[in-house]
């Protein structure tokens, strides 16, 4: 398998990613965020940070995957990926204030 074909066959595994493969990850996302910060070794505007990073993954995961805006019109996707990453910037703004 040539090189081009590979890195092919990996975006295609990762853009038509089944839907239980994205509630795995969901999941583990918020397992491992919550045993992280039950350990209250981090500073808790930097767990909040990291909380609301993960949110956003998170938000784009359910968004492209569960809602199909995977394939929206371009217009579309600048609005949900502008959201999903500018809210949490927001917070954390907030936050740190």
């Amino acid at each position: 398998m040539t090189q081009t074909a590979q890195n092919t066959s990996v975006q295609s595994l990762f853009r038509n990613r089944p839907i239980v493969v994205t509630w795995g990850l969901l999941l583990a996302a918020t397992v491992l965020t919550t045993w992280i910060l039950t350990m209250d070794s981090i500073d808790y505007r930097w767990a909040m940070i990291a909380m609301l990073a993960v949110a956003a993954w998170k938000i784009r995961l359910v968004m492209t995957d569960f809602m199909e805006l995977r394939d929206a019109p371009l217009a579309g996707r600048l609005v949900f990926e502008g959201w999903a990453v500018a809210l949490p910037v927001v917070l954390a703004v907030l936050l740190w204030h």
